[in-house]
């Protein structure tokens, strides 16, 4: 037995009602060339919640109605097109550049610090994005887009989300930029260990202490690597998922400045 959502659209009665079937049903039951876009793109890709409704993106002057969808209109370059399985959507970039004219600031932060760990965008790939989605400036959410971009500049890289948002409060701090992923070594020149951030002028090192790269059973670990480190004259300043928290940052900082003031 088959039910009809959408005039022309069929779908067999006993098939499971999934985010993904509601999505395909979404750009097949609208106007050609319907592709999934914002919230929903997101959501594909692992970085956002599925909407109750779906998004899609047709044509600027097309016509198109649909009680399946949240319709958006824009003339999309081919290049900001791809698919997911057998889904059409909007490339993670061109996401990006949409979603951020309707997400808060940190959420929108959020979402591109997703991004970049997951390794679905680079930030080249986002500004030409950007340059496609707009001839003239303006364009909503850009300014706050190349914002929450500042801390995936060429040459900074970050292996959580955590671990960029730690970025983002340091730079708003008034801290000097770490350098991200740093390599320390002995004055001979023999690898020590990979710190999370460094300011190597101050021999001074920074660890996020994940829930999984320092779960308890890795904690010997984690103490034989920051020993080595200190070994070296450097100071460890380890930070948690807590002391990332509104409201909770006072140790942390604590600890940055006394280890930034030692001589």
């Amino acid at each position: 037995m088959l039910r009809s959502p959408a005039k022309g659209v069929y779908v067999a009665g006993g098939a499971p009602d999934t985010p993904h079937q509601r999505v395909l049903l979404a750009c097949t039951g609208g106007a050609a060339g319907a592709v999934a876009s914002f919230l929903t793109c997101a959501a594909l890709f692992g970085l956002w919640a599925f909407p109750l409704l779906p998004h899609v993106t047709v044509r600027r002057r097309s016509s198109a109605r649909s009680r399946l969808a949240v319709v958006h209109r824009a003339d999309l370059d081919p290049k900001d097109v791809t698919m997911v399985g057998i889904i059409p959507c909007t490339t993670p970039a061109r996401m990006l550049v949409d979603c951020a004219s309707v997400l808060a600031a940190d959420e929108l932060q959020e979402m591109v610090d997703a991004a970049f760990v997951r390794g679905v965008v680079t930030y080249d790939g986002v500004l030409t994005a950007i340059a496609r989605a707009s001839a003239r400036p303006g364009r909503k959410g850009i300014p706050m887009l190349l914002r929450a971009l500042d801390a995936w500049a060429p040459g900074i890289t970050h292996d959580s989300v955590p671990e960029a948002r730690l970025f983002r409060l340091l730079v708003a701090w008034g801290y000097p930029v770490p350098q991200t992923l740093y390599k320390v070594f002995t004055d001979d020149g023999e690898f020590v260990a990979e710190v999370d951030g460094a300011w190597p002028d101050r021999k001074v090192a920074l660890e996020y202490e994940g829930a999984l790269a320092h779960a308890p059973s890795k904690h010997a670990h984690d103490e034989s690597r920051y020993d080595a480190v200190r070994r070296v004259a450097w100071t460890v300043v380890p930070v948690s998922k807590a002391d990332l928290r509104p409201g909770n940052h006072d140790r942390l900082r604590a600890d940055i400045d006394r280890a930034l003031r030692r001589p």
